[in-house]
């Protein structure tokens, strides 16, 4: 099949949850069809691009990105702008008009068989196609501002996340309402878009983890350590690690006094950065994370807030890492509490479970065992590059009937 696909930034480097998904997925699709790609970047990611997806230099088109999210005081006239005009703000950073001729300019000198676009934002427009239109939901996004209003620690945050969510709800789900399928992370955000677009066919195509590339290569780790990844810029992840750092480890630091925490991940925020010590490492970027979670007895994933299926607990099941999560960290991913993972949503639960797991060498065996049985048989990247092709057969039958 052709597919064209487009996407709100460049996957390559793949080195956050977005950029991961759309990257592999993107692997298995170029590896059985002939794929187009149309997304926002610079020049500069052309080549990387089609070395990671062996693709022609001119079946990558770029153009550059809205400024309205380009730095922190752009975002800030932004939002203020939407206050004005009463639009969301994702819908005024999302819209392009050079993306719309390029688009118009691809879909008439091209026949594609399929247009899959990645998150709703790139359903803000005009596709005079006749191609079946596929979205790769990633998120339930309007819920992540739900979650957000709901434990924002700052008034000005919580007005602004229940705003935006009130304007981008009902956009998101017109745009979920003119696809023809919608790709979704779990069974959970399959339902809640149920309820939203009844009328369109949804499928499960699960977050995945490369299997080969995240292993530990040995058992020894440090004592009494646990570790957190992931992009710091992500209010989300900034949340929960804080989350941890405010409230769950003085709980733990009764017991372990000497506990230590490994904080890995790009841009984090100044108050993390200042709560840095010898016991409390905030790594910044790196360029790889596995020997910081190889070295940790423990993963930890305190979320609060998100959407999706988080990799980073697939990263940390398939490098047998045994791992402490709120229900919220590990929604959509199939474990279990005390069997492949311990699951706690309050301070004390969340502490006291970090320190039965370090202080218990059997239960970590056994969690490690179980999740790494789960995420090699469902989440390998490979088993689910057959299911998406698999799934793109079915989306074609039903628009051909």
């Amino acid at each position: 099949m052709k597919i064209l696909t487009l996407m709100p930034y460049t996957p390559v480097p793949p080195n956050f949850g977005g950029a991961l998904r759309i990257y592999n997925l993107l692997q298995q699709m170029c590896a059985r069809h002939e794929v187009d790609i149309l997304m926002f970047g610079s020049e500069s990611s052309r080549k990387p691009v089609c070395d990671a997806f062996n693709l022609p230099s001119d079946r990558v088109h770029i153009l550059a990105g809205s400024r309205w999210l380009s730095t922190q005081n752009w975002k800030r006239l932004g939002q203020a702008y939407s206050l004005l005009t009463g639009n969301s703000l994702t819908e005024l950073a999302a819209r392009n008009a050079p993306l719309q001729r390029m688009l118009d300019s691809l879909l008439s000198r091209n026949k594609y068989d399929l247009l899959q676009l990645e998150f709703p934002v790139m359903g803000y427009y005009r596709f005079e196609s006749d191609a079946i239109k596929i979205m790769d939901a990633h998120n339930v996004e309007y819920e992540i501002h739900q979650r957000i209003a709901a434990s924002a620690d700052t008034r000005i945050r919580r007005f602004w996340a229940d705003y935006e969510c009130r304007k981008f709800q009902p956009e998101e789900i017109q745009i979920c309402r003119d696809q023809d399928a919608i790709l979704t992370t779990s069974q959970r955000d399959k339902d809640a878009l149920d309820k939203d677009a009844p009328g369109v066919p949804k499928f499960v195509i699960p977050n995945g983890v490369d299997t080969t590339f995240f292993q530990t290569e040995s058992d020894a780790t440090e004592p009494e350590s646990v570790v957190f990844t992931g992009a710091m810029d992500y209010f989300p992840n900034t949340d929960g690690i804080q989350y941890f750092l405010d409230r769950i480890l003085p709980l733990v630091r009764k017991q372990m006094p000497n506990i230590k925490v490994y904080i890995v991940g790009n841009r984090p925020t100044p108050q993390l950065v200042r709560q840095a010590s010898d016991n409390v490492v905030v790594t910044g970027f790196v360029d790889d994370i596995r020997p910081f979670v190889e070295r940790s007895s423990a993963y930890i994933v305190p979320l609060r807030q998100g959407g999706g299926t988080r990799l980073k607990v697939l990263e940390a099941m398939s490098m047998r890492r045994p791992m402490v999560t709120t229900t919220v960290g590990c929604e959509g991913i199939d474990v279990t509490h005390n069997e492949s993972v311990l699951m706690a949503d309050e301070p004390e639960s969340f502490a006291q479970a970090v320190i039965s797991l370090l202080g218990n060498e059997a239960l970590q065996k056994k969690l490690v065992k179980n999740a790494f049985e789960i995420v090699r048989s469902h989440y390998d990247w490979d088993v689910i590059g057959v299911k998406l092709e698999d799934t793109y057969g079915k989306i074609c039958e039903e628009a051909r009937s």
